[in-house]
């Protein structure tokens, strides 16, 4: 028997189906256009308008659909249901091709409540490449728009809005739209190297395994500065106003530094107390090539860009994260490295305040911070040289990937995602460490939540000199080396390898044993499958690392099912789905296995070209005396 119109609502929508019974749309009028078509009208609001046309509600909407760009679309997402009407231009469209979708957010519930009994959402909503969403805001809202990001992942879609909503609700409008796009920039940010089999950080995790034989650990330094005030410098073009405040700061505040912001600080002989390097890109290398004047202790995560760490003259020290993978945490287990493992956040400023934290420092200021584009520049003058090619020292302001957010001034300023999401970072640290006084003293940048502004000048003016170049340089002499027994390491390397070398035959007997078992059939539920599955979760390769990207490929296949199932979902279509997902799933591990071996290989090459001993690694037969 056919689902109703309601039923097949609340297969998405189970929370605002329940409450639908509750609302109340006598606010909402229903009157009619010139052609004689149903109309709803808003009379609740501070100016009433109505959701359509009242010349003509559907030759309206077949003016608008002309206008979206929508030839390369695979996706629209839609905000407002209105009366239906804009969306039966977009049939036709969603007809030219299977796997085309529709999500219309709706965040009027008594406004859905009148549509779902109106003619239309018959058509509407039992048609399989739509989806209707009721959008709330708070935590409801948070996790929607974070599955829709994680489904429109690799997608061509489209952002468009009822011409009401644009004329009438316009702040709600761009507000829901760069919401989307913020959670879209953070999900790709992470799903884009998944994809890539982590190359971006593993060709230099590889790499930078010999500087674990010279580094020291960064554990030593925890917790020795405490009461003493920090200050982490970005690279911000605001932070030239500061320089010479931060100089004569140097023997009363920790001044912690990193990428460009480093490379600034050297150029004008500015010594940071403590110097730290996360960044992969190949910048890096330029950025820690101006900054070569210094000596002073650099803190480094393994997927600093290895070429870039080559650079580094000062006593290199390691502290565990940052790295967003459990591969690190195993060697470092099996090598007997422990500690604190810190998050390290988005940027090597997120890891210099969490840095400032472990180091003791309650009271952290941050300065250069500008998380935008202060007068339409992205840095300051001392970084312009050190830009490459997929770098822009302006930007254009009609560019979609840059809007408008709420400066620490008052005004407005131009920012983008990527600097919302590490803004959103700042803000729920502080949140989790209410013993922390976090203090933006960057007057000119975008506004953090929940942190304090002040000036630079205010914020330090009541600290009184020590000797903090002496007490970093003891605490990082008093430090041990990082690894007491490197042929623990070299083992441990040795065991991943093998694995890595044996992982491919129980690949190709999962793939075997998938060819044969039912399609509409959970996998977890048969015998044979468990069985040879079994022993390929047992194996080092996917303990230490496929697990990671097991976990990013079901949380993405899942949402690919929300999105190409919609309303419609039913165990047998979802079985097809997920079988079909699990070749493409052992594909993937094949892939990262030899990803991995070849990145090993390459790094294991050149520890033998600079003579870094290799005993009991297993690639090279050991001499004979």
């Amino acid at each position: 028997m056919p689902k109703s119109v309601v039923e097949l609502f609340e297969t998405l929508n189970p929370r605002a189906t329940a409450l639908l019974s509750l609302v109340d749309s006598s606010h909402i009028e229903k009157r009619t256009s010139s052609c004689g078509e149903e109309v709803y009208f808003h009379t609740a609001r501070k100016t009433p308008f109505p959701l359509h046309d009242l010349k003509g509600a559907l030759s309206e909407a077949k003016a608008w659909k002309i206008a979206l760009p929508i030839i390369n679309c695979e996706t629209i997402v839609l905000f407002g249901i209105g009366s239906g009407w804009h969306i039966l231009p977009l049939l036709s469209w969603l007809e030219g091709k299977d796997s085309r979708r529709l999500i219309v957010l709706e965040d009027d519930l008594p406004l859905l409540a009148l549509f779902l009994e109106s003619e239309l959402a018959k058509k509407i909503v039992s048609h399989p490449q739509i989806l209707i969403l009721f959008y709330e805001d708070g935590e409801e809202g948070d996790k929607l728009f974070e599955k829709l990001a994680w489904a429109l992942y690799q997608q061509k879609f489209i952002w468009a809005a009822l011409p009401s909503y644009q004329t009438f609700r316009p702040k709600r409008t761009a507000s829901l739209k760069q919401k989307l796009m913020i959670c879209i920039t953070e999900v790709a940010a992470v799903l884009d190297e998944y994809f890539a089999y982590g190359v971006p950080c593993f060709i230099n995790f590889w790499r930078n395994i010999r500087f674990w034989l010279q580094a020291k650990s960064g554990n030593g330094l925890f917790n020795q500065f405490r009461g003493t005030t920090a200050i982490v410098v970005g690279a911000g073009p605001s932070i030239e106003k500061e320089l010479e405040l931060i100089r004569s700061l140097t023997d009363k505040a920790l001044i912690l530094a990193g990428g460009s912001s480093l490379a600034i600080l050297s150029q004008l002989g500015i010594e940071p107390h403590l110097c730290a390097g996360v960044d992969p890109n190949p910048p890096q290398i330029m950025r820690l090539r101006q900054s070569q004047t210094t000596i002073r202790p650099f803190v480094f995560s393994s997927r600093i860009n290895s070429d870039a760490l080559e650079q580094v003259l000062g006593q290199l020290l390691y502290v565990r994260g940052g790295e967003g993978y459990g591969l690190s945490r195993s060697l470092e287990r099996a090598s007997g490295i422990s500690g604190k493992v810190i998050d390290g956040g988005h940027s090597v400023t997120n890891l210099l305040v969490e840095l400032a934290y472990v180091l003791g420092c309650r009271k952290i200021v941050l300065v250069g911070m500008d998380l935008a584009y202060t007068n339409k520049v992205l840095y300051p003058k001392q970084v312009e040289g050190a830009l490459d090619s997929d770098e822009s020292s302006s930007i254009a302001e009609h560019d979609p990937r840059y809007f408008y957010a709420p400066g620490t001034s008052g005004e407005p300023v131009l920012t983008e995602s990527k600097w919302i999401t590490e803004g959103k970072w700042l803000t729920l640290y502080q949140k989790k460490h209410p013993r922390l006084k976090l203090i933006n003293a960057t007057l000119s940048g975008l506004l953090l939540e929940e942190i304090a502004v002040q000036p630079l000048q205010d914020a330090c003016s009541d600290l009184a000199p020590q000797d903090l170049y002496g007490k970093v340089d003891c605490a990082v002499a008093n430090s041990s080396p990082l690894l007491k027994d490197s042929k623990r390491l070299l083992r441990a390397i040795n065991r991943y390898k093998n694995s890595l070398y044996g992982i491919g035959s129980y690949i190709e007997s999962m793939q075997k044993v998938l060819l044969r078992i039912s399609k509409i059939q959970e996998l977890d539920e048969n015998v044979e499958w468990q069985e040879v599955a079994a022993p390929f979760h047992e194996e080092l390769f996917y303990t230490s690392l496929a697990s990671d990207f097991d976990k990013m490929i079901t949380k993405w296949s899942r949402a690919k099912e929300f999105l190409m199932l919609g309303h419609h979902v039913t165990d047998e279509n979802k079985y097809i789905f997920r079988h079909r997902d699990e070749f493409m799933r052992l594909d993937f591990f094949s892939k990262l296995a030899q990803t991995q071996r070849v990145l090993l290989e390459g790094a294991v090459y050149e520890w033998m070209l600079r003579e870094i001993p290799l005993e009991g690694l297993g690639y090279f037969p050991k001499e004979k005396a």
